[in-house]
């Protein structure tokens, strides 16, 4: 059960994640790089004292791994960067489907950079997941939506592979320092990086992000962030396996349809994202069965 729990329990609160943003963007969408300095601040103080107190933190891995762990932080912060913005042309769902080519580019990493293997029911299980996405996304749009998903699916597209190359990173790092080094270390940098780009890029929005309508969302999405991102570190040590884990990431769609549905009325092409639910839930069912 611990295997579900941990994989549950990190795509609820990505989906929630993808939910706060895509309601900020819809709010405050030309203040992408302020959301999410304030997004990663958050997750960055609500995590350091528990990772402080836990211990095991060593400044060598700083000093050793420095330039993979500020190539980590950029992409980590690119992919969320460009998910906003894709997130202002296509709703919640379809953003979180487009961007998981990242399943694609990450199980491509991880078998030719960091020489893993997947046993045959995850490939055909991983298989089933990404299918159940294509069905998803192959809808009837009109011209305008045409245009709209066009540039959204760049965007979040560009995201997902931002996201995998990241992903790749972490898992290599994770080999070399505990996840509490790479909280530190890591997340700092991550969190360094958006509050320059948002002091560096339209810093006049930041009065915007902290307006009554956007705030609560805010809090929301920043507190989400941090339960995703800790999950995500979770389930790298728990699996041992990054292609593993990230297919098991990539259901994070599946959750934002109906939550997508549920908060932010986003009801259009719903039956397809339910059917696209179910079928991925089998992928899913055969993977986990020798886990």
């Amino acid at each position: 059960m611990a295997p579900i729990a941990l994989v549950l329990a990190q795509n609820i609160s990505g989906a929630f994640m993808a939910i706060g943003l895509r309601k900020l963007a819809t709010i405050v969408p030309k203040a992408q790089f302020q959301v999410l300095a304030a997004v990663f601040v958050c997750m960055y103080v609500l995590t350091l004292p528990v990772v402080l107190a836990m211990g095991n933190i060593h400044l060598a891995a700083l000093t050793e791994h420095w330039f993979l762990l500020a190539l980590a932080g950029v992409t980590l912060t690119l992919n969320p960067v460009f998910f906003y913005m894709g997130l202002r042309y296509m709703d919640a769902a379809m953003g979180s489907l487009m961007a998981t080519v990242n399943i694609i580019v990450a199980i491509l990493g991880a078998v030719w950079l960091l020489d893993e293997r997947l046993a045959v029911q995850q490939v055909l299980g991983a298989a089933v997941v990404v299918g159940a996405i294509v069905y998803a996304l192959s809808v009837r749009l009109s011209k305008k939506q045409r245009k709209h998903w066009t540039w959204g699916a760049g965007f979040t597209l560009l995201s997902g592979v931002f996201l995998a190359i990241s992903m790749i990173i972490q898992k290599y790092l994770l080999g070399f320092m505990s996840g509490e080094s790479f909280v530190v270390w890591g997340w700092g940098m991550q969190t360094a990086l958006a509050v320059l780009l948002a002091l560096t890029f339209r810093r006049s929005h930041f009065k915007d992000i902290f307006h009554k309508r956007a705030l609560p969302h805010l809090i929301g999405t920043g507190l989400s962030k941090a339960a995703t991102a800790g999950g995500f570190i979770a389930s790298l040590i728990f699996f041992r396996s990054l292609s593993l884990a990230i297919v098991l990431a990539g259901l994070r769609p599946l959750f934002v349809s109906f939550l997508g549905a549920l908060i932010l009325k986003e009801h259009e092409f719903l039956q397809r994202k339910i059917a696209a639910s179910v079928i991925a839930g089998m992928g899913v069912a055969l993977m986990f069965l020798n886990v």
